[in-house]
């Protein structure tokens, strides 16, 4: 349960989520409990969180479901030594891709997984039947938390083999990998953290501010 404070209080945590100051500092900083502080990130999160579902969900409806087809999937990223394949069952599959200039991170059915599984192990370009599982035609999947991408092409005779998004899906991901550096121990709130990124990515500290405040009214 959250301690309710004034509006003058309230503003203040508001305007260091957005300008991203760590729970720990902007305690420091304003004057408040940690745990106090804590609580309303984790409410702001939650609530991004539904924002970006929200708008997420209505570009669905827009594109509506792909076809059955096959993806050529190549991976991007850190080299595979830094993974540990013993836990990667532990995590969901993540699609990304972009619409008018936003990326959005879209849960994955669990059938993806055995097939992104090998792809990642091996660093190899691999075909996977998609369709079932997917809601949208995704330029890029994303397993966990780990800072790899495996890149779509949904057209077979493409010389590249990658999205035409492909740049701004990587720019997008090196923003969250740099903004999720500084958190250790987030695993329990991956989605929240993505879902937050999303929504941060290339959006000023005041148009931040502006949505905060709405979505809290």
């Amino acid at each position: 349960m959250r301690k309710k404070i004034s509006d003058y209080w309230l503003k203040k945590i508001i305007l260091h989520f957005c300008v991203d100051i760590e729970a720990s500092k902007a305690a420091i900083l304003i004057g408040l409990n940690r745990n106090t502080i804590n609580s309303y990130y984790n409410h702001f999160r939650r609530l991004i969180a539904l924002h970006q579902e929200s708008i997420l969900q209505s570009e669905l409806d827009k594109k509506g479901s792909p076809e059955p087809t096959l993806s050529v999937v190549q991976t991007a990223g850190l080299n595979k030594g830094k993974i540990d394949f013993k836990k990667l069952g532990q995590y969901p599959v993540y699609g990304l891709f972009e619409q008018n200039g936003h990326v959005f991170a879209d849960v994955i059915h669990p059938i993806i997984i055995t097939q992104m599984l090998a792809v990642i192990r091996d660093k190899k370009s691999a075909e996977i039947h998609v369709g079932k599982g997917f809601r949208y035609n995704y330029d890029a999947l994303l397993y966990g938390m780990f800072p790899r991408l495996a890149f779509l092409s949904y057209n077979k005779d493409s010389q590249s083999g990658l999205s035409g998004n492909s740049f701004t899906i990587e720019s997008f991901w090196s923003f969250c990998c740099r903004r999720l550096y500084k958190f250790n121990g987030i695993s329990r709130h991956f989605y929240l953290h993505l879902k937050e990124c999303e929504w941060r990515w290339k959006r000023s500290e005041k148009e931040l501010a502006e949505q905060l405040q709405k979505m809290i009214l």
